[in-house]
């Protein structure tokens, strides 16, 4: 599904700042008069935002989110990966450094399908962006909603690639060896059983033929379909974690540079701000986050920006169902190879 999008001047924006790859100097956004009085979201629209990224496993769930508040760095990311296909690992990480964006956005760079999709469908990802930003603990609500329909039809289960967690109201997704992440391909309109809003079906998104596995079209018509492993680098990834209990994401506050630590606290992770400086000067959309965003000036935080590191609340004792690991375990790839 393509959308008019009206913030396809990002493109054409992040496109001239990548050709030296330095940071795009703050542009004034030209949105539309709906967007500049955008009422909160209906359950019918974050079920359609989240319905093709509920199934991601949490981690790389919790960087889209946060990402997704960023959409001028994501396009920014997706020309930078674009034009360096062959780095990874410790020599990416090098290289998108000097970008300076948001550690969100930078480790999606490990992921160029996703960041492909995002960059291919700017409105969904502004979209999600101040969704998150304005009704987050409904947005997370809802993707525990989506994983529970998705469980019931059988399309979310734990296979080689992920292990699926079922607590009390909760639905984990995890690897099962960490730095290890696959990314699902999946048709929201199948997964989850009949569309029960028919007259607004969710975004369908095929990822681009390069990043399409063995028989894709096949198996996407079925259920999911699974991209390369990807090995994450350590410096690339904030370690985020979705806190389902308290609605939020918490990161490692040690690589985070939009948070302030102490040396004390350091080890501990911190619950994810948003960080208006990444914005690039792109207004708000949503009443709620320009009213806590927008009055911080370039390069100032705002009131919403600075926190303080915190020890997440642990999870209360809950049954649970443990996984069945897969009689075959995936196997690691050596580095350097795809």
């Amino acid at each position: 599904m393509k959308s008019a999008s009206p913030v396809a001047w990002l493109a054409c924006a992040a496109t001239c700042a990548a050709v030296s790859l330095a940071p795009a100097a703050p542009v004034q956004a030209q949105q539309s008069a709906s967007w500049q009085t955008q009422a909160p979201f209906t359950q019918r629209e974050l079920d359609q935002l989240l319905a093709p990224i509920a199934l991601y496993p949490d981690a790389l769930l919790a960087q889209v989110l946060m990402a997704s508040t960023y959409p001028l760095e994501v396009v920014q990311a997706t020309r930078f990966v674009q034009r360096n296909p062959n780095l990874s690992g410790d020599s990416l990480a090098r290289t998108v450094e000097p970008m300076r964006w948001d550690p969100s956005v930078a480790a999606l760079t490990q992921f160029p399908s996703v960041l492909a999709m995002m960059d291919e469908e700017l409105d969904w990802t502004e979209r999600l962006g101040e969704a998150f930003l304005a009704q987050r603990e409904q947005l997370m609500d809802t993707v525990q909603v989506l994983r529970a329909k998705a469980h019931a039809t059988g399309s979310l289960r734990s296979t080689e690639q992920q292990q699926v967690i079922v607590q009390a109201r909760v639905i984990l997704i995890e690897p099962w060896r960490p730095g290890l992440i696959w990314v699902p391909y999946y048709n929201p309109r199948i997964v989850y059983g009949p569309w029960w809003w028919p007259a607004s079906p969710p975004l369908l998104w095929v990822p681009p033929a390069a990043y399409r596995p063995p028989y894709f079209a096949e198996v996407f018509s079925l259920g999911i379909a699974w991209g390369p492993v990807t090995i994450v680098s350590s410096s690339l990834w904030n370690d985020p974690r979705p806190v389902w209990r308290d609605r939020h994401v918490v990161i490692d506050g040690v690589r985070s540079t939009n948070v302030i630590v102490t040396r004390a606290s350091a080890p501990r992770p911190v619950i994810w701000r948003h960080d208006p400086v990444h914005r690039r000067s792109i207004d708000y959309r949503t009443p709620a986050a320009r009213e806590r965003y927008q009055p911080a000036a370039p390069g100032r935080p705002s009131r919403g920006d600075r926190i303080a590191p915190v020890m997440p609340k642990p999870e209360a004792p809950t049954p649970q169902v443990t996984p069945t690991r897969p009689q075959t375990k995936p196997t690691a790839p050596a580095r350097g190879q795809p």
